[in-house]
């Protein structure tokens, strides 16, 4: 999956069949839920990880002191 969100930067939410195919629009997954017979699931982009702000904000508290 993560190919697939760093060669789609702006797309924060797929619909994903079993088979491997996903769609960015529900229309088109709808669409292919109808031709297959097969149930999609929603997966979204993975957020940025929190530690390493967490660590900026301890580094600047630190500093002002």
């Amino acid at each position: 999956m993560e190919a697939i969100w760093n060669a789609n930067p702006n797309v924060n939410m797929l619909f994903c069949f079993e088979d491997g195919n996903c769609f960015e629009k529900l229309s088109d997954a709808v669409a292919y839920k109808r031709t297959t017979q097969m149930d999609y699931e929603r997966v979204e982009r993975p957020k940025e990880k929190e530690e390493v702000n967490e660590e900026v904000k301890e580094t600047k508290t630190k500093n002002k002191k």
